[in-house]
């Protein structure tokens, strides 16, 4: 089994935890899967289509190299056509039918994709506009079309594919995002209807995190207060293993307060 991860830092958390021995691809080999890591931290929707160069810090301090390739960036859609050669037509007999072999091979595969965070983040100053202003300005035809294009390339080269959702920052006391919490409801509200729109266009489930994580709890994030910690890490882990699963087109899956042995299913 295999999967392949693609997006922003939700899925390249290595650089924000405390036991960066740990990160998401760890914790998913830990369950038994063969994880490819093609997620960089502060990924746009434009990045993951039209490549982009990781962040040096990121380089860095990442235990295993991105897979760089032409003009120092990360190609991560056409990193994941290489690896499940999606483009081979070849057919090969199985069981007496034929089928192809990406079919074949791409059978138990599945794409995780975490994408939209960063946009929104890149454009927080325009809030003070309003926030259907602000929203409206983020999720444009353009960028609409930008996050139908990858999950349509993933959907090409796995059966299963699944989004994850943005969460709030942490909000609890010392909270360095503290003015956040009165624009954050309607802002997910905004986010969550497009996401579940977009999932249920192409019948596939959503993790969603903002009923995971809780914003009152410090020990769900990482060194920095808008990134997972090991206990959400491992917990993202955790609900993908259930869903990949339990995968049944399009459902929303959350584990309330991070605990993973009490995943929730809503239709």
């Amino acid at each position: 089994m295999e999967v392949y991860l693609i997006g922003d830092g939700i899925l390249d958390n290595y650089f924000w935890l405390e036991n960066k021995d740990k990160d998401l691809k760890k914790e998913l080999t830990l369950l038994n899967y063969v994880a490819h890591n093609y997620a960089i931290e502060e990924m746009k929707v434009s990045d993951v289509i039209n490549g982009v160069v990781p962040d040096k810090k990121h380089q860095n301090a990442r235990s295993y190299k991105y897979p760089i390739t032409k003009n120092n960036k990360l190609f991560c859609l056409e990193e994941l056509e290489r690896k499940t050669n999606a483009t081979d037509s070849s057919f090969v007999p199985l069981y007496g039918n034929f089928m192809t072999f990406s079919e074949k091979k791409n059978v138990n595969d599945m794409v995780v994709i975490s994408i939209g965070g960063n946009d929104i983040g890149n454009n927080f100053s325009n809030i003070f506009m309003g926030i259907t202003y602000f929203m409206n300005a983020i999720i444009t035809p353009e960028f609409i079309k930008g996050y139908e294009t990858i999950i349509e390339t993933c959907k090409r080269h796995c059966k299963k594919v699944m989004l994850v959702s943005i969460y709030l920052p942490y909000l609890g006391p010392g909270s360095s995002y503290g003015n956040y919490g009165c624009f954050a409801k309607s802002i997910m509200d905004i986010w969550h209807n497009f996401l579940h729109k977009m999932a249920k266009k192409y019948d596939i489930p959503v993790l969603d995190l903002d009923r995971t994580l809780n914003t009152s709890d410090r020990s769900h994030y990482g060194t920095n207060d808008t990134r997972t910690s090991n206990v959400s890490s491992k917990c993202v882990a955790e609900c993908i293993n259930h869903i990949h699963t339990h995968y049944n087109g399009h459902k929303i899956y959350y584990a309330p307060n991070c605990n993973y042995t009490k995943i929730v299913t809503e239709s």
